[in-house]
């Protein structure tokens, strides 16, 4: 072995075994050792190697699969993207037109010589 700690002393060889043996995930694992599951995950991907055996298996139990409620959620996440997208190309066309409106009143402005725009303080 590699890496030496005071962890790794006492608790891998039981690591290892609940893994192989008991067939018990990292997370499982991490609640019956104070270790986390990516320390645990570390340690039996090195011990794989070092034995020669399938790492495969290994990967297997790290890789995360999709739920219906993860499917669920990309879903609902994709839409809210695209609903964002829309708000905004709306938001970007209503300060286009914000910006053409004020444009025309000072063009009128200007060529008719009168005050359009209400002041500020102007008695009721």
């Amino acid at each position: 072995m590699k890496y030496h700690s005071k962890k790794k002393e006492q608790y891998f060889d039981g690591v290892i075994r609940l893994y192989y043996e008991k067939k018990l995930s990292f997370n499982q694992i991490s609640k019956l050792f104070p270790l986390s599951a990516t320390t645990i995950s570390n340690w039996i991907c090195t011990f794989a190697s070092e034995k020669g055996q399938n790492e495969e298996k290994t990967m297997k139990k790290k890789t995360s699969k999709r739920t219906p409620e993860s499917s669920s959620l990309s879903d609902e996440n994709r839409e809210l993207r695209r609903k964002l997208a829309e708000m905004e190309k709306k938001l970007k066309n209503e300060k286009l037109r914000a910006d053409f409106y004020e444009e025309m009143v000072n063009v009128a402005e200007d060529k008719f010589k009168i005050s359009i725009r209400k002041k500020a303080g102007a008695k009721q």
